[in-house]
């Protein structure tokens, strides 16, 4: 038997229920169909995924996406998440995924309970 190749041994997948995010093919699917994410929503949500189960504050959120310089991109975090929250979430009026910690930042749920270890499985 031949050894995989490196790339292919260190995909990261994150799953929480129905949500799939492919970090080394940049893929995301709800279910069995493919999401199409901006490279902005794609960036938050990476960023998420890497913390999963933890709180991300919202100066970290801006900083990993829009930059050091960005330091009052907060309302555009909100509008962002918000139009992640539309495409990934059954209601996104009552998030199951992309939950806000008020006055905080936001957390990616790690699993289908209130789990907190991260759910990213090397394949």
């Amino acid at each position: 038997m031949f050894a995989q190749p490196l790339h292919v041994l260190n995909e990261l997948v994150f799953r929480s229920a129905a949500l799939t995010v492919d970090l080394s093919r940049r893929v995301v699917l709800m279910g069995q169909a493919e999401v199409k994410l901006t490279p902005t929503q794609y960036e938050l949500l990476r960023v998420l995924v890497l913390h999963a189960g933890r709180v991300v504050t919202h100066h970290h959120l801006v900083r990993e996406v829009w930059g050091p310089e960005a330091v009052r991109a907060t309302p555009c975090l909100r509008v962002h998440i918000s139009q992640l929250r539309q495409k990934l979430e059954p209601n996104p009026v009552e998030p199951r995924y992309l939950l806000t910690e008020p006055g905080v930042g936001y957390r990616l749920r790690a699993g289908d309970a209130e789990t907190m270890p991260r759910r990213l499985i090397q394949r």
